[in-house]
This record gives structure tokens, sequence and C-alpha cells, in this order.
């Protein structure tokens, strides 16, 4: 059971990189589509993981692939707030500064 589930997961991580790539190349997009396409990609590495341990891998393969899930957890967190921000406020102009040292913060202390 926990392998159908685990492929399961997996197809929808995939999903999740697929839709970020379309909206990543679209050729006009907005700023919260931008933000959509980011969350997408972190919700696509938060679903591979869980895929992953539900398809019980060995530690070698699991271990480098756990290292990016909780970066993805944490910076999925504030770019979810800023999109449903955006699109209540589609007017409102977002400042970039706060959220980039957010995310600097994060993936320094992974390093």
């Amino acid at each position: 059971m926990n392998s159908a589930l685990g492929f399961a997961v997996l197809l929808g991580a995939f999903f999740s990189w697929i839709l970020f790539l379309g909206i990543l190349f679209k050729p006009q997009k907005s700023s919260s589509q931008f933000i959509l396409a980011f969350m997408l990609f972190l919700l696509g590495i938060w679903q591979g993981q869980t895929a992953f341990s539900l398809l019980e891998l060995k530690k070698e393969i699991l271990a480098p692939y756990s290292l990016l899930n909780l970066p993805a957890a944490y910076a999925f967190l504030p770019l979810f707030y800023l999109y449903g921000k955006k699109l209540l406020e589609p007017e409102i102009r977002i400042r970039k500064e706060p959220y980039l040292s957010i995310f600097l913060f994060i993936f320094v202390s992974i390093l």
C-alpha cells in the first residue's frame, strides 16, 4: 500500500514541477504568477521527499534529498502569505528585500 501511495505522491511532485516550468516560461506573467511558480517548485520538493519516504528508499538516496525538505517547508510559508496578500489586494506592491533575506537565511543555515 505504501508503494502505491508513494508513486501517487511522486506523480504529484512531478506535476508540481511541470506547472512550475509552465508558469516560469510563460511570456507575460504577473508577480502573483511568479510567486505561484516558486510555491509549486517548493511543493514539488516537499512532496518528492514525502514520496521517497513512503517508497522506503535506501538512506543513501533519501539523505541528500531530505536536506532540501526543511528549507522548502520554511520558504513555502512566506510565499503563501505573499500570494494570498497579492490575490486580496492586486494593486499592492510587495518589497522583495525582507523576503529575500528570509530565503538567504534559510539556505545559509542549511549549508
